[in-house]
């Protein structure tokens, strides 16, 4: 083998190590085993690729080695954070690698925010992304430049009648978000509180009685995701647990329960789809000739206007439901897991159960409002860097809500949301402008009757904890590590049923609610 055979052979075979980056990352890792292998794999099928090369076709070598360099140069090149600075981009690195294990750091963009600035760029697998830190600082982008920044609709949007209300064009929108707006206003939840109350205490007595003959204690991610569940479907449908109108929904449900929004949905998907709009409407057409109809969004939205539900309208309370239920379950999660590591507040809630909702607003803050994003219909200029059409925005809410100019000690738990009060530039949990989660008033009752019934007629204890997992994508959220133990005993009468506290129109620290349906972005 000559020298320039030899050289050929070494470049090649290093080309792929910064790849091995993903693999011997520990926290990668942990999150994404399969993920690590199979990079581990794909290393390993290079090697023998090149091994390959020298025995079979050395001849071979030198010009995949020339073009290996040219790509690897490419990608180093692409990488650098100053790429693209003489054309007015946002500094940070466009290095897939990078981005694929900043997957697995929670604090990514906080880091990259450190070192580049409030506004830089990074590339997420399949598209250039420019992030945002700061919350007046996007929403003065997005005002400033409203016509020119799109949604970012996932791939299920495309499949139900009109569309889903948070990537609805303006015109639809304008058709049916004011009408979704008011149906989840304050007088349902305030109507529709008992039920839920009574949901969250047969859940909580019935873990009591589990952990009864259970000593180690029980996971309780089943008993909350029942809670968001059933609250879910007696506020958007009125279908109590227990009811044969529960009983049918269920029924028709079962061909949804494996929905998710990070797929377009398969064939059984979309005939449960039409199934449960079909009886849903007309469920809704005989209300209309019954007086004692059960409070829910769907009656109400027909009180607002005399021609909904329709399809469209029926479509998108589904798939409220099934995204809704999934994140507000998670939100009840960190709230458990808050409590575990604030005891202090399990007294506190019982002698003021009126602080639950700054405990959810905290919890919000800390750990569930992550992220909103949107997509660059047009080149935009903002704060002196070039924003290219076609790339996505993401706006990055839980590093905004950990600047340490707007909340002091910023990265602990406290009662700030006791008695203060933040500003929608300061604060946002729910998402921002026009398609901001009309959902955060009915996120908001149930997280605080959850804290409610939990602290007042129960004791409890969680063990096991283990460190933040997410799913495989830069928009998917944290939760709670998995298993966690949680053992709670019945010890007195529960809180009283009712809205106790006043309204329950929504979180007096989330703003003012906007006009979208509760999923976050």
């Amino acid at each position: 083998m000559s020298l320039v055979d030899l050289a050929a052979v070494i470049l090649l075979a290093g080309a792929i190590l910064p790849v091995s980056r993903l693999p011997r990352d520990a926290r990668f890792r942990r999150l994404f085993p399969a993920a690590a292998a199979a990079v581990a794999a794909a290393m390993l099928s290079w090697w023998l690729l090149v091994f390959a090369l020298v025995v079979a076709v050395p001849a071979w070598l030198v010009p995949a080695a020339a073009v290996t360099s040219v790509a690897w140069a490419c990608g180093y090149w692409r990488a650098r954070p100053e790429y693209g600075r003489a054309r007015g981009l946002p500094p940070g690195s466009l290095s897939l690698i990078e981005s694929i294990a900043g997957i697995a750091e929670r604090g990514f963009c906080a880091r990259n925010a450190a070192v580049h600035g409030p506004v830089f760029k990074t590339s997420q697998v399949t598209c250039n992304v420019v992030c945002v830190v700061g919350l007046e600082r996007a929403q003065r982008l997005l005002r400033e430049h409203a016509d020119a920044i799109v949604a970012t609709p996932l791939p299920f949007h495309h499949q139900i009648p009109g569309g889903f209300l948070r990537y609805m064009d303006d015109a639809t929108h304008d058709r049916y978000g004011g009408v979704f707006r008011r149906a989840f206003g304050g007088s349902l939840l305030d109507a529709t509180t008992p039920s839920i109350r009574g949901i969250v205490r047969r859940e909580l007595n019935r873990l009591a009685e589990q952990v009864s003959t259970d000593r180690e204690g029980l996971d309780p991610k089943p008993a909350l995701e029942r809670i968001t569940h059933d609250a879910l479907v007696a506020v958007l449908f009125g279908a109590q647990p227990g009811s044969d109108r529960y009983r049918a929904f269920e029924a028709r449900w079962r061909g949804l329960d494996s929905v998710t929004i990070q797929r377009r949905w398969n064939r059984r998907e979309r005939l449960a789809l039409d199934e449960i709009i079909e009886a849903t409407l007309a469920d809704a057409r005989a209300a209309d000739d019954r007086v004692d109809a059960i409070p829910s969004v769907i009656t109400r939205m027909h009180q607002f206007d005399p021609e909904l539900p329709d399809e469209v309208a029926v479509a998108n309370l589904v798939l409220t439901q099934a995204i809704g239920q999934d994140n507000l379950a998670g939100l009840l999660d960190w709230l458990l897991v808050m409590l575990a590591d604030n005891p202090e507040w399990k007294q506190r809630l019982r002698e003021r159960p009126e602080d639950a909702e700054a405990f959810v607003a905290e919890t919000l803050r800390l750990a569930r409002s992550e992220y909103l994003y949107r997509t660059l219909g047009r080149e935009v200029r903002f704060e002196g860097y070039r924003l290219p059409r076609g790339w996505r925005l993401r706006i990055c809410v839980a590093e905004s809500h950990r600047d340490p100019e707007v909340f002091e000690q910023a990265d602990r738990f406290t009662d700030r949301f006791v008695n203060g009060r933040y500003r929608q530039s300061e604060y946002s949990p729910f998402g921002m402008g026009r398609h901001a989660c009309t959902g955060a008033g009915l996120a908001t009752l149930v997280s605080r009757v959850f804290l409610e019934e939990l602290t007042s007629g129960f004791d409890f204890d969680l063990s096991g904890f283990a460190s933040p997992v997410r799913g495989f994508r830069h928009w998917s959220h944290w939760n709670p590590g998995p298993a966690p133990r949680l053992r709670v005993v019945a010890t007195g009468p529960a809180a009283p049923g009712g809205c106790p506290f006043g309204a329950a129109q929504g979180s007096r620290f989330a703003g003012k609610p906007g006009s979208e349906v509760a999923v976050d972005e």
